[in-house]
């Protein structure tokens, strides 16, 4: 699938591969594994992570915290996501590189674009880490995965190879199901309607981008 007319401009934001450092804020902040919403007096609230935890609860106390979760907990502190208040419980100190955090931890990658300029800064300086890097294609990494699902085996072995069947003009035969053509029309529609609509947003970026450096 073809690069993003703004190519060069950092259309979206991928995790880099292998061991990276990223990994540990968002797996204590995010996931239900790292035990830090579990702590007096919410251990029976199902919070089930620290990010729910804090953005539910103004009384999350730093001494409540067993010796065994404090070195989670120290982290995130020191790193500037969380911090103690002047009465000692825990609160978010900075929202939009929690918030970037949360995006990547969820779909493993951001539209740089559809962040507002403070959470593109806290991008920016991830990928300076080496923790992201960009990704200039039309459609994400997570879009192109669902559309080789469809369209043909290179990723997935169970996909439903449309690409594969329909090409050089060959037609399957189709006996077995007679409304196998038919399906494989509404997906190939589907597909179609994605890409117009991601192309009219590539239109709509590379605009706006075009605007904004005559402006500069």
């Amino acid at each position: 699938l073809s690069k993003s007319m703004i190519y060069g401009k950092h259309k979206y934001a991928i995790i880099v591969d292998g061991e990276n450092g990223i990994d540990t804020p968002m797996n204590l902040l995010f996931s239900n594994q790292s035990l830090l919403s579990y702590v007096d007096p919410f251990k029976n609230s199902n919070y089930q992570t620290l990010y729910n935890l804090l953005i539910h609860e103004r009384s999350v106390f730093y001494s409540n915290y067993g010796e065994f979760q404090k070195p989670g907990i120290n982290y995130l502190l020191q790193n500037g996501y969380i911090e103690v208040s002047e009465l000692g419980y825990l609160r978010i100190k900075d929202v939009h590189k929690v918030e970037v955090l949360k995006k990547l931890y969820n779909e493993g990658e951001i539209s740089y674009y559809h962040c507002e300029p403070k959470e593109r800064k806290v991008i920016e300086t991830f990928v300076a880490a080496g923790w992201l890097k960009y990704d200039e294609y039309l459609l994400s990494p997570n879009e192109r995965h669902f559309i080789n699902f469809y369209l043909n085996n290179a990723e997935y072995s169970n996909g439903y190879q449309l690409r594969n069947k329909y090409s050089h003009g060959v037609t399957p035969n189709c006996e077995g199901d007679k409304n196998e053509h038919q399906t494989a029309y509404y997906y190939f529609l589907m597909i179609f309607v994605i890409i117009l609509l991601k192309m009219d947003v590539d239109f709509q970026l590379a605009r706006h981008y075009v605007k904004r450096c005559n402006q500069a």
